[in-house]
């Protein structure tokens, strides 16, 4: 029996949603089919290989709270992996919340220095447009718009620490 997944997967600045069909050892993601081989049980390691060109990648699956992240080619993915039904149900629900939603308030992720700020107040943002880079443990983090909006209120400045949790703008509904 075929067991048939929804993932939603970031690639570069955009999201896109990707059927996936699982059976046995054969995976199809997109239009591609591949045969799946396990290599270590931890962490989850599988060779796929692509049954049209007969391509070889190595994967890394790692569980997390919202999915899986899937390390490919030195670049991870972070991927949120539903049932089919489930993916129906969340189509429905996401089609009305981007109209519910007024003001949203972009937290600091983890603690760290605030290297860049590059949206000013007033500025119209996209959904997952970096709008702030953030230093932690010597690597820059690009924190993303979570929603198309209007930057309403910026409360860092470039250069300052940041806690955890602390929010760093707000943004409100285009008008």
């Amino acid at each position: 029996m075929a067991i048939s997944y929804h993932a939603e997967a970031e690639f570069s600045s955009e999201n896109k949603g990707i059927p996936i069909f699982v059976e046995g050892s054969s995976i199809i993601v997109g239009k591609d089919a591949f045969i799946v081989n396990s290599l270590l049980e931890y962490p989850s390691c599988y060779e796929l290989i692509n049954q049209s060109s007969g391509e070889r990648h190595i994967v890394i699956a790692t569980k997390t709270h919202q999915g899986i992240d899937i390390s490919l080619n030195g670049y991870t993915y972070s991927s949120k992996v539903s049932d089919a039904q489930q993916y129906e149900y969340g189509s429905i629900i996401k089609s009305g919340a981007d109209t519910l939603i007024s003001i949203v308030k972009v937290n600091a992720p983890m603690p760290g220095l605030l290297k860049a700020i590059n949206v000013t107040i007033g500025q119209t943002v996209n959904k997952g447009e970096v709008i702030f880079v953030l230093e932690a443990m010597k690597m820059e983090n690009a924190l993303k718009s979570p929603m198309n909006g209007i930057i309403k209120e910026i409360h860092a400045e470039a250069g300052s620490a940041i806690e955890k949790g602390f929010v760093l703008c707000t943004i409100g509904p285009i008008e």
